[in-house]
């Protein structure tokens, strides 16, 4: 079995678990939920303090003085920083209990809460680092008057980096007594000797979802356009709703599978543990480590 079907493999018994454990999906829904909460009330209190006037925006775009644009920088950083921490906090509960299922155990939703609130302090300082590079990749980029083919590929490959660099430190951290800058010196380690599953597993689990998400986007814009061109402007907004809930929904699994797809990552790269949860002779086969 090739490189690419394992991971296929890997992820379909991904989606397997989250069936035998619905409540791991409330942690991406909350996530999402939170983060959307947590930016509107940022949002009023910068604009309640003075902070979004025109030249505050232009801050935020990279597009005023020296001055303007460390506090734009400083305002992403804060955007950045909470919304993060967010992700992370109810992405360790995640993962957390999904290694308690692939441990043979039977988690629910409280205990996925408490390794989070266990680990709390290496998941701020993982919100740091993550946030610090969400805001180098904003620098590199550049506003739209100096933004060029070379600064974007540049910031994409940055954000591609961290992301792959980062891929297990979440399981890390919930699994051992370490922190954020251990946990991801670890997980670039085992990215080196996992990279293959790591990579084509998540892209994996995003392939089997892009095609869902193509055809309700195209799908909803067509049927949008010609419900209103046929004066049926409230059937158009209910099929808007309806797209919306439908993404919305799509995001939050994939969310989940691929929180469940990490833990499975790290329990076979770190600890060579084999589950009942998972296909013995799948895992044996896919996490081996690259051979120079």
């Amino acid at each position: 079995m090739g490189s690419f079907a394992r991971s296929w493999q890997l992820a379909k018994e991904s989606a397997r678990i989250l069936l035998a454990d619905k409540e791991l999906i409330f942690f991406p829904v909350l996530s999402a939920t939170i983060s959307f909460i947590a930016v509107l009330i940022l949002t009023g209190i910068l604009a309640g303090i003075g902070l979004f006037v025109p030249g505050a925006a232009n801050a935020l775009s990279n597009e005023s003085n020296n001055t303007g644009t460390v506090g734009g920088f400083v305002i992403l950083f804060i955007f950045y920083l909470v919304t993060s921490f967010i992700v992370t906090y109810f992405s360790s509960g995640l993962v957390g209990a999904a290694l308690i299922r692939l441990r043979g155990g039977d988690p629910n939703f409280g205990d996925g809460i408490r390794i989070a609130n266990q680990h709390v302090g290496p998941i701020f300082v993982f919100a740091i680092l993550s946030a610090t590079v969400g805001v180098l990749t904003a620098i590199i980029r550049g506003n739209q008057r100096n933004r060029n083919i070379a600064r974007s590929v540049a910031a994409g490959l940055t954000e591609f980096a961290w992301n792959l660099a980062s891929f297990l430190a979440v399981p890390i951290i919930v699994s051992r007594p370490v922190g954020a800058p251990e946990a991801l010196k670890e997980s670039t380690l085992l990215l080196k000797k996992t990279w293959g599953e790591q990579i084509i597993g998540n892209a994996g689990i995003g392939v089997v979802f892009a095609i869902p998400f193509i055809l309700l986007v195209i799908g909803g814009i067509f049927g949008i356009v010609a419900l209103a061109s046929a004066g049926q402007g409230t059937a158009a907004l209910v099929l808007l709703a309806l797209v919306i809930i439908l993404i919305a929904l799509l995001a939050v699994i994939q969310t989940a599978l691929t929180g469940i797809y990490k833990a499975a990552v790290y329990l076979y790269a770190a600890e060579h543990v084999e589950t009942p949860a998972f296909d013995p002779a799948l895992v044996r086969t896919a996490f081996q480590p690259v051979r120079a």
